[in-house]
């Protein structure tokens, strides 16, 4: 600011204005895709990352997970980083539903909710059920039931289980 008397002196200040920030935007979170991931993938491995802003100059975000079905996910509250923390079953759960919450220094939220789709991995082998030793009457005719063979496979995907004699008499 200079300053000028009338007799034609002069001064001159310097100051500084601090200008302050107004907080105008909350936190938005993106969208964040689906994902497919298979039952035998281990822990740790990565998931997908979230993404916020908070266009304000002067806030940061955080992240949590606000649904991470039941401790199967995990997110890295600095980065978005999804990755996970738990075993997959197919035969259990074929999909989960996983909530991100973007939060703000300035207090405001977002959050985006995103789907798992678990692919079965083939774990179980085929298994029969044991058949009791089996006492024939001379006379049973050609054609007649003499034992029922039952088996199963415990992968959640229907595998097909046919049947045929390893061994005849």
């Amino acid at each position: 600011v200079l300053a000028t008397s009338t007799d034609g002196s002069t001064s001159e200040a310097t100051f500084n204005v601090a200008v302050q920030d107004f907080d105008e935007y909350d936190v938005e979170i993106d969208p964040i895709s689906a994902v497919s991931l298979s039952e035998d993938l281990d822990t740790g491995n990565y998931v997908t990352t979230a993404h916020a802003d908070d266009l304000d100059g002067t806030d940061t975000v955080s992240y949590l997970l606000s649904n991470n079905a039941g401790g199967l996910f995990e997110i890295d509250s600095s980065t978005g980083v999804v990755t996970l923390s738990g075993e997959l079953d197919y035969e259990t759960a074929t999909s989960h539903d996983i909530t991100v919450l973007a939060t703000s220094t300035d207090g405001s939220s977002s959050a985006a909710t995103f789907n798992v789709a678990v692919q079965d991995f083939d774990e179980y082998d085929v298994e029969i059920d044991s058949i009791s030793p089996i006492e024939l009457d001379e006379v049973a005719g050609v054609g007649d039931a003499i034992a029922i063979a039952h088996a199963q496979d415990l992968d959640g995907t229907n595998n097909t289980i046919s049947y045929a004699l390893s061994q005849s008499a």
